[in-house]
């Protein structure tokens, strides 16, 4: 019979292979969350990177460090029931992940990236384009590069990388539909691996 803890796993593998917008956000181990007494709790800090100004002239006048953090509050819990009989139990793992697992996981999956990307709209106060307004050229996300080139945005490895929907697939693909004659196909794979849909 399958295992309360097997089918967990398989679950959790699924779940984190259907993340787009939550997959990309970073993910650090913090071994508070291990220790069986003086727990975290319900809330967490995470610290924000320092930034100093440069300076101009000989002179040096020296700055003071300050490492801020923020609080990030754990209070949403998120649950996909179903019952299945012990009959179900028999399958392998594989089956009943397919047959069972798989849409519950794409059920919470999509509801972790609603939830992620609703917060962070409107949280963050720089955009470009029209807001709610699905963008129907490649400058657009252009211009989303340049303003975050301006913010001094780490560049390269995962930290940059566009979230888009179907609709947004859609405009891309035929505003691009052109340039398979004059980009590479490096190119193209790169861009294509650049974006993810949600």
């Amino acid at each position: 019979l399958l295992t309360p803890q097997a089918i967990s796993n398989e679950l959790l593998m699924r779940f984190q292979n259907n993340l787009a917008f939550a997959g990309s956000v970073r993910h650090h181990y913090d071994d508070r969350f291990a220790k069986p007494v003086d727990k975290i709790g319900d809330s967490y800090g995470i610290r924000v990177p320092v930034r100093y100004s440069v300076q101009d002239g000989p002179v040096i006048v020296p700055e003071n460090t300050e490492e801020r953090k923020i609080t990030l509050s754990i209070n949403k819990q998120k649950v996909v029931a179903f019952k299945f009989s012990s009959r179900e139990l028999t399958l392998d793992v594989a089956e009943f992940g397919e047959r069972y697992l798989k849409s519950a996981a794409q059920a919470l999956a999509n509801q972790y990236d609603v939830d992620g990307l609703t917060a962070v709209y409107q949280a963050v106060g720089n955009y470009v384009g029209t807001p709610g307004t699905v963008p129907t050229s490649l400058k657009t996300y252009q211009q989303a590069s340049a303003w975050l080139d301006d913010m001094a945005c780490p560049v390269g490895g995962s930290e940059r990388f566009v979230c888009y929907t179907p609709a947004m697939q859609t405009e891309i693909i035929n505003d691009l539909r052109g340039l398979h004659r004059i980009l590479p196909r490096a190119a193209l794979q790169s861009e294509h691996h650049a974006m993810r849909p949600t």
